[in-house]
């Protein structure tokens, strides 16, 4: 498949969404200037690909359920494809777009789902025209979790952001339906914990 989003991207993504707002309410350098924010994320994501003879569309599904401290949630499903020659594999069209709709997670992450018709953006060589892309995704875990962490640092002036993740994911495989066409479909099922803040002097 074109790309794959690793799971501390993912999650890392979700956490600034929303974390994104009140880092923009403070002026960096400011001195007492300071934010945090934690939270737990479950999130799947995943591929698949379908040929007519003629072309070929690979399909990328991501998903995320994030629920901060402060008793806030974010959720939301996205569709990225790409289309191209099957041939010579020369771009055709893309779209993306993102739809505020819970995917079904099993705390467990064992296992994932959603439907849902998202509206975005179709992309030729030269213009975009509106559209929509109506997706079936079903996910079962195989295999133990990987665990991993994260971390990072960045230092604007006078101030720190610091991002920490924790998670564990398991590989999955399932099928994806794009517009009433089914495909074999592999990814990832995950949970998340993180923490972001901001500290200037």
């Amino acid at each position: 498949m074109r790309r794959r989003i690793s799971a501390v991207v993912l999650g890392l993504l979700a956490a600034l969404a929303l974390a994104g707002p009140a880092f923009a309410d403070t002026t960096p350098g400011g001195p007492g200037e300071n934010f945090r924010q934690s939270g737990d994320a479950l999130f799947l994501n995943a591929s698949g690909g379908t040929c007519d003879g003629s072309t070929c569309t690979d399909t990328f599904v991501s998903g995320y359920i994030v629920e901060f401290n402060d008793g806030t949630t974010l959720e939301e499903v996205c569709v990225d494809q790409f289309t191209y020659a099957a041939r010579t594999g020369r771009f055709i069209s893309s779209f993306f777009g993102c739809a505020p709709v819970a995917p079904d997670i099993a705390e467990d992450t064992s296992s994932a789902s959603a439907e849902v018709t998202v509206q975005g953006d179709r992309c030729g060589r030269r213009t975009c025209t509106a559209d929509e892309v109506s997706v079936s995704l079903s996910l079962t875990a195989i295999g133990d979790p990987n665990s991993y962490s994260f971390s990072q640092k960045n230092e604007f002036g006078t101030c720190v952001d610091t991002v920490r993740v924790r998670g564990e994911s398991s590989d999955a495989e399932g099928t994806l339906s794009v517009d009433g066409v089914e495909t074999a479909a592999f990814g990832q099922i995950g949970s998340e914990s993180f923490a972001v803040s901001t500290r200037c002097r």
